[in-house]
């Protein structure tokens, strides 16, 4: 089987210290990747009041872009991991978090999940990669809370099926300047398998993990609402840049102020006759400014008791 090209090695790492950091990181990935995931809920979500955007102000670049798309000959040539041969049905996702690239692609295959981990394994490691697998379970696996010190139960029954099953599921690599996980599951079919790959890249470790804490409120110091996580993705001609705030306002207020916000900078709110007001609900708002589209929408996060807002702006790409 043949080996993907390998960028220059890294200096000799040690992996061991820099589980907890990676642990941090993994699960700060998951926490936006599911915040991404409700980004594109809210905009389908919204699928009517778009389409009359589109047709109230037909010149929105949007309008004119939306069905542009990368091919998957380009999608493919992008992603910086292997793909496994013969994969089925690739979905690719790139996108920008805090400025440092990252890709994912989530596909089928014919093949078995332990050929499929251990291909991985190859490839990577071959490559200067340093699987932290284990080692990233076993910490998570000591404390509920993996931000604190903890005693690793090896007698613990349920502990151990669940060991199992990961490491069974699920690989975790580390390089300087890089982090990857690679993850199986059951397909649509019974010979198909489910394959997930993250892939990001950043300068600093440290500095990653702790803007993404900060941001989302997830690590010891608690939301800093001054360190916003952004992302961006481009979608053929277009690109859509998010931006996730949080405030100890309640929605409508925190909303209402963002709305000024953009009307000071230039922005005008859109009035969609379909919908009435695009703001009726007092969490959301529609905004257009030199042919750029503004979606606004608030939520409160009853955990945290403080309320989240997702600013996406949809522009031409190279903007």
């Amino acid at each position: 089987m043949m080996k993907a090209s390998c960028p220059e090695r890294d200096p000799a790492i040690q992996p061991g210290a820099k589980v907890v950091l990676v642990l941090r990181i993994l699960l700060t990935l998951l926490a936006l990747y599911f915040l991404w995931l409700c980004v594109k809920f809210a905009v389908l979500s919204n699928r009517i009041t778009m389409d009359s955007v589109y047709r109230e102000h037909p010149e929105s670049i949007y309008q004119r872009t939306h069905s542009e798309k990368p091919t998957m000959e380009e999608q493919r040539a992008r992603f910086p991991l292997p793909l496994f041969p013969g994969m089925q049905n690739p979905e690719f996702g790139e996108m920008e978090l805090n400025g440092h690239p990252f890709f994912r692609v989530d596909f089928d295959v014919s093949a078995r999940p332990e050929r499929i981990l251990h291909y991985y394994r190859q490839q990577l490691v071959s490559c200067g990669w340093h699987d932290i697998t284990e080692e990233a379970i076993r910490k998570a696996a000591m404390t509920e809370n993996p931000y604190q010190e903890g005693v690793l139960d090896l007698q613990n029954e349920a502990f151990l099926r669940n060991y199992d099953h990961m490491m069974r599921t699920q690989a975790t690599f580390t390089k300087w300047g890089a982090h990857a996980t690679v993850a199986v599951k059951d397909g649509g079919h019974p010979w198909l398998t489910r394959v997930g790959i993250h892939y990001i890249e950043y300068g600093s470790p440290q500095q990653l993990a702790q803007e993404l804490e900060q941001s989302l409120g997830i690590g010891e110091q608690g939301i800093d609402p001054d360190h916003p996580t952004t992302f961006s993705q481009n979608m053929g001609a277009q690109r859509a840049e998010t931006t996730l705030l949080t405030s100890a306002d309640p929605p409508e207020v925190f909303c209402q102020s963002l709305v000024s916000e953009s009307l000071a900078d230039g922005w005008r709110e859109l009035d969609l006759p379909q919908r009435g007001n695009a703001r009726d609900d007092g969490r959301s708002a529609f905004l257009m400014a030199d042919n750029k589209l503004l979606f606004i929408q608030v939520s409160f996060d009853p955990e945290k008791q403080v309320s989240r807002a997702v600013m996406t702006r949809m522009m031409a790409r190279g903007e």
